[in-house]
């Protein structure tokens, strides 16, 4: 992401907290140029400290900026809380290291009919088969990469549908508008659903 926000010339800031130097990934090249100038490092910053320093990051960005989070959970939930009060909910976005259990919810359906926009193609997607799978099935390719709901490479835009949002990627606002869909995990509140591919 630091080096596509360079070859754009796009201003940004990279925070990168660590407890010690040592355990720092990527140190070498975040420290030399053209990164140096982007990136602080804050190292062994206590959790009694921690909000302190991370309000000291967030007060400094744009009202219209985007802040990009990865990490372990407890700080990306003092992220989250600590940048609400300077963003927008969906201007905070979260990459998990590992993907939270999200529960099916009642009312969703065991078995869904997938169709496709384009071809007109479709499938019986059952219990235990993802949308990726399915689609494959009928000769249409998704983009995956973590294939745990974390990564939003598998994001499809939804014809019509009602999504059953199983992804820990997609924003509140995106999951209320069942506009899209993570099809490595997600599933279907409706009995048939149309996908933009």
């Amino acid at each position: 992401m630091a080096y596509r926000l360079l070859e754009i010339n796009a201003p940004f800031v990279l925070h990168y907290l660590v407890r010690w130097r040592t355990q720092a990934a990527f140190l070498p090249p975040l420290s030399s140029t053209p990164f140096a100038s982007h990136v602080t490092l804050h190292i062994g910053v206590e959790r009694s400290r921690l909000d302190a320093e991370l309000v000291g990051c967030i007060a400094r960005v744009y009202a219209s900026a985007r802040a990009y989070t990865c990490g372990p959970v407890p700080i990306m939930d003092r992220v989250v809380a600590v940048g609400v009060q300077r963003l927008p909910v969906s201007a905070i976005h979260l990459e998990r290291f590992f993907a939270e259990t999200v529960d099916a919810p009642e009312d969703a359906l065991q078995t869904f009919e997938l169709k496709v926009a384009s071809t007109g193609k479709s499938i019986s997607v059952k219990q235990g088969t993802s949308i990726v799978a399915a689609l494959a099935e009928i000769g249409v390719k998704v983009d995956t990469s973590c294939a745990e709901e974390v990564c939003g490479t598998c994001i499809v835009d939804v014809v019509s549908g009602k999504p059953d949002h199983r992804d820990n990627f997609l924003s509140k606002a995106e999951r209320a508008s069942d506009a899209v869909i993570c099809c490595c995990v997600s599933r279907l509140k409706s009995s048939v659903v149309v996908l933009d591919l």
